[in-house]
């Protein structure tokens, strides 16, 4: 009870936009979220930023708060660039190592956090199936390599699952 009262307390002292949203972060991360939006809506035939921003509308409708964290050397210390866990529900990564390019690893993360917020019924390894349907990768590329590759083909399952994520 204490802590959803400081919760709650701390939530008011934000703007009112920062008070409703899911997705906590600092203002630069706040930032790469805001431009894979508008990258989104400038192209509407860029596949991979569509899958981008429906996940992260579906992560800031969740009644689940997720904290993302620049984490420096979290390469370094764990070999990946980008970590999810759940309790509390939290997204490090590493934006040194990732550059100009956050926007695939912080969408393949935001997907570990809906599949455990939705209780997806889905092991770590058929995340990443999941997620390699959804981005076309479940490893770090980059933004160019990324668009040289095809629309990735979803399977069934993998359909079914992404319904499940995106609420619909």
């Amino acid at each position: 009870m204490v802590n959803s009262f400081i919760a709650d307390y701390l939530l008011s002292l934000l703007s009112p936009r920062s008070a409703e949203a899911k997705i906590i972060t600092d203002p630069e991360t706040s930032n790469i979220l805001s431009n894979i939006t508008k990258k989104s809506q400038s192209d509407k035939n860029d596949y991979l930023y569509g899958m981008y921003k429906a996940l992260i509308d579906a992560a800031e409708q969740r009644p689940e708060i997720v904290n993302i964290v620049r984490t420096p050397n979290l390469e370094r210390d764990t070999g990946n660039v980008g970590y999810f866990t759940e309790n509390p529900y939290q997204i490090k990564y590493d934006a040194s190592k990732l550059g100009s390019d956050p926007d695939n690893t912080l969408a393949h993360e935001l997907t570990h956090f809906l599949s455990s917020a939705t209780k997806l019924d889905a092991t770590i390894p058929e995340q990443h199936e999941l997620i390699k349907g959804l981005l076309g990768t479940d490893t770090y590329r980059s933004a160019k390599e990324l668009k040289a590759m095809p629309k990735p083909i979803q399977t069934p399952l993998q359909r079914n699952y992404l319904k499940q994520l995106l609420g619909k």
